[in-house]
Formats: structure tokens, C-alpha cells, sequence
């Protein structure tokens, strides 16, 4: 099977250590394209990627040139800091599925932003699943509906305590709160603002329409969250469940994007619906009497 443009290709990765030590990435699949993709693969693929549901705020799209590849974007619950935020994960199949689980990477942040303490800042997403972290493993019952559901489930209202670290050391009073406002930042900044401006190269137009519609509709939700938050501005984030700190706050600035973003948006709907409404008009004056 040939790789997808852009996929299974990386000077820093030798096609002999995936090979020998196996890889979590779907861009780094090399050890797959090279097997056939089995009759039994092809029809299950088919069936949980065309013929089934996903859970609510899931929107999934198979990609164009490569059948085992599938685009999925996840909004942020509501009610947790990950809300109103839009996280592209890259999700690709075995050739002997569902005998093993796919592998699947976040894509938002572009390995800039660890979300949570189950995915990580370069796509890595740790599920038991998906057998990137202990617990109930795959089995072939389990469906790209339910690793969809375990990543939303990750995205809850305490990140913070997803951190397995924590049974060892123990929390620190405080700390939830002050990493569930890095989410919430990062969440508004790159996975709502940057989603937009700079969109991931490999997210189908499809997604990003979809990107677009979904910001009109939240966008009253992030001026008041912008509103509850903005008292944060200049001080010191916490930026992972350790403690460690980072940059300062500056959710002024990220209001200024989501308005400049509302306006484009706002202007190009304007636009299309003008040029919709003159080749309706210019097929009025050009019909028969």
C-alpha cells in the first residue's frame, strides 16, 4: 500500500528502529505500509468509519488518498477547560485491524502544547487502548467510537488528576486550579485562535468549514470566558501538573485575535452571500418570460 503525501517520512527516524522498536505516531507508520491491508480490515475500517455514530462534539473524515488514514476533530466538553476548543487528532489503522488498536496523534499545537497529562506536547496520545499506557487493553470489540470516547473522557473538568504521578507524590493544594487555567489559556489561544489562523496543512477543508461554523456559535462563550478569567493577565502559568512554570498570562491579546477572527469570518459570510444572491439575480433577469 503507498503512503499517503506527507506521511511515513522522517530523516530523524530510521525505517529499522520503527521497525525493531515500533512506533505510537500514524505519521511514522512505515512498518504497516509495506503489509497488505487485510479483507477482514477493509470491512471493519469501512463500517466504523462510514456506518456508524460518533459521540456528540466528535466530527470525523476519512482521508482522501489514504483509506487506513481518518481525520477527527474533538470540541472541548462543556463545563471543563478544553470548551470551545478544536483538537484535530490524526488516527490510523492497521492492516490486520481490529486485531490491534490504530495509532493516533493530536495535531493541535503542533508539539508546542501539552493539553493534558494524557497528550503529550509531540501528538503522543496515552490511552490503555491504544496501549500507550497501563491498564484494560484492546480488544477487537472496542471501535474508533470508543477510543474517541476515552479521549473525551481525558478532557474533563480537573485535568490535573489524570497526572498517574500524583498517587506517588501526592497534590498540592492549588495546583488543579492553576493547570486547569493553563488549559483554558492554551485552549482559547492555540486550539481556538491558532486552529484558524494557522490551520494544520494536513486538516481537510471539510474540518475547517466545520472549525469556522463552530466558533460563530461559541464565540459569546469565549467573550465571557475571556471576561471571567481576564484578572489572570500577567501572572505566571503553571504549564504541567508538576508545577513548573511558564509565560505569563495575556488573555487581552487572545481577545484581540477571536475578534479579528469574528470579523473575517463575519466579512467572508457577508461576501458569499452577496455573490449568492447576484448569480441568483442574474439567473432571474436571464430566464424566459
Amino acid at each position: 500500500m503507498a503512503a499517503a503525501p506527507g506521511y511515513d517520512a522522517d530523516a530523524m527516524v530510521s525505517v529499522r528502529e520503527i521497525m525493531e522498536f515500533g512506533t505510537w505516531d500514524p505519521e511514522l507508520s512505515v512498518d504497516w505500509v509495506s503489509e497488505k491491508l487485510k479483507n477482514v480490515a477493509l470491512r471493519r475500517i469501512k463500517r466504523d468509519v462510514y456506518n456508524t455514530e460518533f459521540p456528540s462534539g466528535c466530527y470525523v473524515e476519512p482521508d482522501s488518498t489514504n483509506f487506513t488514514l481518518v481525520h477527527v476533530l474533538i470540541t472541548g466538553p462543556e463545563g471543563t477547560p478544553y470548551e470551545g476548543g478544536f483538537f484535530y487528532f490524526l488516527v490510523r489503522f492497521p492492516p490486520n485491524y481490529p486485531a490491534q488498536p490504530p495509532r493516533v496523534k493530536i495535531m493541535t499545537g503542533n508539539n508546542t502544547v501539552r493539553f493534558n497529562p494524557n497528550l503529550y506536547k509531540d501528538g503522543k496520545v496515552c490511552l490503555s487502548l491504544l496501549g500507550t499506557w497501563d491498564g484494560p487493553s484492546w480488544t477487537p470489540a472496542h471501535c474508533l467510537f470508543t477510543i474517541l470516547e476515552s479521549i473525551q473522557g481525558v478532557m474533563n473538568k480537573e485535568p490535573y488528576h489524570n497526572e498517574p504521578d500524583l498517587s506517588i507524590f501526592g497534590t498540592v493544594e492549588g495546583h488543579s486550579e492553576r493547570y486547569s487555567d493553563f488549559v483554558c489559556y492554551e485552549t482559547l489561544r492555540t486550539a481556538v485562535c491558532g486552529m484558524i489562523e494557522t490551520p494544520h496543512p494536513n486538516l481537510p477543508a471539510s474540518l475547517q468549514s466545520k472549525i469556522k461554523e463552530l466558533f460563530m456559535q461559541k464565540f459569546d462563550f469565549y467573550k465571557s470566558k475571556i471576561a471571567e478569567k481576564k484578572h489572570l493577565d500577567k501572572q505566571t502559568m503553571m504549564v504541567d501538573t508538576y508545577g513548573r512554570e511558564g509565560e505569563t498570562f495575556n488573555f487581552k491579546r487572545v481577545k484581540k485575535r477571536l475578534l479579528a477572527i469574528h470579523e473575517q469570518i463575519s466579512n467572508a459570510s457577508t461576501e458569499d452571500t452577496l455573490a449568492a444572491s447576484m448569480r441568483k439575480q442574474c439567473c432571474i433577469k436571464g430566464s424566459p418570460a
